[in-house]
């Protein structure tokens, strides 16, 4: 990533002590709001060092940055709640796809259609909209901000982060307006080469409540069993407790729990 992959910005950083390397880190930016940074130390001695360097660098500075690490992330983690920055608290979720367990779709009022190019401003208002009731990325301006959010939609669509499966990123409608929507990426995950990732899915808020995103779930889940992949993820914010809870019901189970760290004005 340092060297040859020029798609995003890369900057890599060994950490010295004397002579002797201590510990490397790296931090990847995939917009100007969104990033990574991952970080190893080979003894706890050296974190405190290394998170200030980072924070230095003015890495979190209106970004929203998440912290990885080799072994284990919490010695950073409190480095960096030690600094006042804010977190962001996630989820990654994983569910085994199988065309022998398809979700029984209940007959219901809504249609669905295939995700349109034309569909990109409607969708990043909606999601703009969802998101201020499900409150999660507060901190975050592509979550915030239509402009960015925009952006953001386009950049899934000219495939930034991975080709979009098409057949299951769609947008259910009642009466025939659009209520709900999701976007399903292929990208290259836990040791698998081509793994569905729902970069975004949301309902209406006027319409939640109504069944709408569990139809749409079964849905697009169907889809992707058929597609013939065998696993597929997504990531959700803790505090959205709704949106955990659908996905529980149709089987995602938890993978581990992440970080991101963002310091503002």
């Amino acid at each position: 990533k340092a060297f040859y992959e020029k798609k995003y910005h890369v900057e890599t950083y060994l950490m010295y002590d004397n002579d002797h390397v201590v510990g490397i880190t790296w931090y990847e930016l995939t917009t100007k709001s969104y990033g990574n940074v991952s970080m190893h130390v080979i003894d706890n001695k050296y974190s405190q060092a290394m998170s200030s360097f980072l924070y230095n660098q003015e890495l979190f500075d209106k970004r929203m940055i998440e912290v990885v690490a080799m072994e284990e992330t919490s010695m950073f983690r409190d480095e960096f709640y030690k600094k006042k920055l804010i977190a962001n608290i996630r989820q990654r979720m994983s569910l085994w796809l199988s065309k022998d367990r398809l979700f029984t779709e209940e007959e219901h009022p809504f249609t669905f259609k295939e995700y349109r190019q034309d569909d990109l401003e409607w969708a990043a208002k909606l999601s703009l909209a969802s998101h201020k009731v499900s409150k999660d990325y507060k901190m975050y301006d592509e979550m915030n901000i239509l402009e960015r959010r925009i952006d953001l939609e386009q950049r899934v669509w000219d495939k930034w982060y991975g080709n979009m499966i098409h057949p299951a990123s769609i947008v259910v409608y009642h009466n025939n307006q659009p209520v709900g929507y999701c976007l399903v990426i292929d990208v290259k995950c836990w040791g698998y080469e081509h793994v569905p990732w729902v970069f975004d899915i949301c309902i209406d808020p006027a319409f939640q409540g109504q069944g709408i995103g569990k139809a749409l779930s079964f849905r697009y889940l169907n889809i992707l069993s058929e597609m013939d992949y065998p696993l597929m993820g997504l990531a959700v914010t803790l505090s959205n407790t709704y949106a955990i809870s659908l996905y529980e019901n149709c089987g995602f189970q938890k993978v581990d729990t992440f970080y991101e760290f963002t310091k503002r004005d």
